[in-house]
């Protein structure tokens, strides 16, 4: 089980938590998935989070990590599951590296693609949505 703060920043796993005092404080998800990171995506790594998704109990998905590399001319990074694709296109604003603000595109059809160029990381970090059940 993974153990999330309620602002969704930080993602703590069992032999990390602190003691719980107030569970109001937390969000608990159960279904920490790892896309399969496509055109030469990979996890950042060096301690960061790796790429990852979940739905939260009122079903919205999250996205978390960091991520490097991608082809140059294939902006595409992974594609959702059913169950875990937004009701209409999302565009998000997104961190990376030298302190920009990049866009990330995710597709009724999963897609989750990136309009940034020259990037030596992408974070994920932050992305959420009401997901299309």
């Amino acid at each position: 089980i993974t153990i999330l703060y309620k602002d969704y920043t930080e993602i703590l796993f069992a032999d990390q938590c602190p003691e719980i005092t107030n569970e109001k404080e937390f969000v608990y998800s159960d279904n920490l998935q790892h896309p399969v990171l496509l055109n030469s995506y990979r996890n950042y790594g060096r301690r960061h989070a790796h790429a990852s998704y979940f739905k939260d109990a009122l079903g919205i998905v999250h996205l978390r990590g960091l991520v490097t590399g991608g082809a140059t001319d294939q902006k595409t990074i992974f594609f959702l599951p059913r169950g875990y694709r937004p009701i209409n296109r999302e565009i998000q604003p997104i961190l990376v590296s030298g302190d920009d603000i990049g866009r990330l595109n995710i597709y009724q059809n999963g897609k989750v693609e990136t309009q940034v160029y020259q990037s030596s990381w992408i974070s994920l970090s932050g992305v959420s949505f009401k997901a299309d059940d």
